[in-house]
């Protein structure tokens, strides 16, 4: 990856101007890996010398490799927020290329997001639009997404389908790259059923295949899981082996993705081979490359595993790696994590601070809970994901038109709006009813958020999508309630003082003006019931509203 960004470097700066947005794309392309701040800032420059109108199609990829880079950086809702706005251009360019890769690219980002069903349906898209198109090229690329998306969701039956089907396809069409993927995806499918023997033969044809090839990354990838795979066996010798290489490697390319990903598998088994001092020498190194890369999902399991081994010898930096951790960005590929971080902290604070520590662990709980019922979210979710899009692909058939010429419309499936969240205004109340009375029982304090968007530049839902991400990022253990009325989505803030909720309301109305929020905000658990505090923060709502909008109004007591 060095190779091609230095040459590109160099290319620009020789290149006549006509050439230089197209230099600039590719460039923005190759830095992903590498440095996602820096491809941005090239995609800006790129973006302003590239004129929609003009060149849509030159326009429509530097959207997509956009949107892949604001991810990275965990700019998520920016990111699909892009996507969003590209897909009437692609529709209207009836480019089957660029719209595989727009449903590709939506569908990675809402991987790392954790919301797999969403995903699902983005790859199964982009499978039928390759499929009609006849672009087995890009297909075997998305099915091996497809596997791994199913492999995440613990669907690896399927997944192990999707992986089968890649590698036909590649070994037919003669693609070395999604060979020798395919092969390390299947190896790790193997290893999450414990079939180890048929992983370790997988993940040494990987090896010779991408050996064989000469492909430098390809060799990287395989090499680490090979050294996994060797090492959760027990082979210790043979892995460090194996994990030098890939290092030494990975430095040389400067591919920091990889390197963060095996500094982290590396650490892992040092911890089981009692090498603490090593692991967290990785860990140290892997959060380090994670900073300079703009951000990678890695971070925060990272992190969790450095204040592990710190916990005895140093509990302060422990702490402080645990509290640095629930600082990123919280999606629901992120709970299970985050439970964990919850559940040290209470460890940690229980000697000093009892109180502490009983918010720490009743946000454990509330994550525990919240990582069962998306389980149970995702079993009912994947075959109503997999129903739509056969749906879709079937009534272009019945009409005799091509799929890239029939608009496709996901599901909305997202956490926001299962039904844990999401319903009527009694729904609401019940769920408020619970926060509410564990908020009496333990004389903690609780708020209550009652919140509208006016964006004028996004679509509704674009407005609410982003004020739900601001929110969870100021506050991690916000809890969305539901919509108690079009556009007016409500939140509970367990443990959160009167002063600081006022200071959030009035935040979120200051900080994103893009929004155009309003904000109801009651403060106070001194009421007969949930449904009155309910109520008391929808009226501050409409007080809010009816004072012109665009600002917060918050109250600490009910009145006489």
């Amino acid at each position: 990856m060095l190779t091609e960004v230095t040459q590109l470097r160099s290319k620009l700066e020789t290149s006549p101007a006509g050439d230089r947005a197209a230099l600039l794309l590719e460039l923005a392309h190759q830095l992903w890996n590498v440095d996602a701040h820096e491809g941005l800032a090239v995609a800006d420059e790129a973006e302003g010398l590239l004129c929609p109108e003009r060149d849509p199609g030159a326009w429509a990829t530097l959207s997509v490799t956009r949107s892949l880079l604001l991810g990275r950086v965990g700019r998520y809702a920016q990111a699909l927020e892009r996507l969003d706005a590209l897909q009437p251009t692609l529709q209207g360019l009836g480019d089957t290329a660029l719209l595989s890769k727009s449903w590709n690219a939506r569908g990675i980002v809402l991987s790392n997001l954790g919301r797999f069903p969403e995903a699902l349906q983005c790859f199964l898209a982009s499978e039928g639009i390759c499929e009609d198109a006849r672009n087995h090229w890009m297909l075997c690329a998305v099915l091996n997404n497809l596997g791994v998306a199913y492999d995440r969701m613990g669907r690896h039956d399927e997944a192990f389908g999707y992986f089968q089907r890649s590698l036909r396809l590649s070994v037919a069409i003669g693609r070395e790259d999604t060979h020798t993927q395919t092969l390390d995806n299947l190896g790790n499918n193997r290893r999450h059923l414990g079939l180890w023997r048929d992983a370790l033969a997988y993940q040494t044809e990987a090896l010779e295949l991408s050996r064989a090839s000469g492909n430098a990354y390809s060799v990287l990838i395989s090499t680490t899981n090979m050294a996994e795979c060797l090492g959760a066996q027990g082979e210790q010798e043979r892995a460090e082996h194996l994990f030098t290489e890939a290092a030494a490697l990975a430095r040389s390319l400067e591919d920091a993705e990889h390197l963060v990903d095996l500094l982290g598998a590396h650490a892992q088994l040092c911890r089981q081979w009692g090498q603490e001092e090593r692991a967290a020498s990785m860990l140290r190194e892997a959060i380090g490359l994670s900073g300079r890369m703009g951000g990678y999902h890695c971070e925060l399991t990272d992190r969790l595993h450095l204040a592990q081994v710190l916990l005895d010898s140093d509990p302060a930096e422990a702490a402080g790696q645990l509290r640095a951790a629930l600082a990123l960005p919280d999606h629901a590929g992120t709970r299970a994590a985050r439970a964990e971080v919850y559940r040290h902290l209470a460890e940690l604070a229980r000697p000093g601070d009892p109180r502490q520590a009983g918010h720490y662990e009743a946000q454990r709980r509330q994550l525990e809970d919240a990582a069962r019922t998306q389980e149970e979210a995702w079993r009912l979710a994947v075959p109503q994901a997999e129903d739509h899009v056969a749906s879709w692909r079937e009534a272009a058939a019945r009409r005799g038109v091509a799929l890239h010429l029939t608009p496709f419309r996901p599901l909305d499936a997202s956490p926001a709006r299962s039904p844990r969240t999401a319903g009527s205004r009694e729904e609401v109340t019940r769920a408020l009813a619970e926060h509410f009375e564990d908020a009496r029982r333990r004389f903690e304090d609780l708020a209550v958020l009652a919140v509208t968007v006016q964006s004028a530049g996004d679509t509704p839902e674009q407005a609410r999508r982003r004020m739900e991400e601001w929110i969870a990022r100021q506050v991690p253990g916000a809890v969305r309630l539901g919509d108690t009325a079009p556009l007016i989505t409500v939140f509970a803030l367990p443990q959160t003082p009167p002063q600081e909720a006022s200071r959030l309301a009035q935040a979120a109305v200051r900080d994103r003006p893009d929004l155009g929020l309003s904000v109801g905000c009651c403060t106070t658990t001194a009421w007969a019931q949930a449904e009155d505090m309910l109520r008391a923060a929808e009226r501050l709502l409409e007080q809010a509203v009816g004072l012109g909008g665009s600002r917060a109004v918050a109250t600490a007591s009910p009145p006489n």
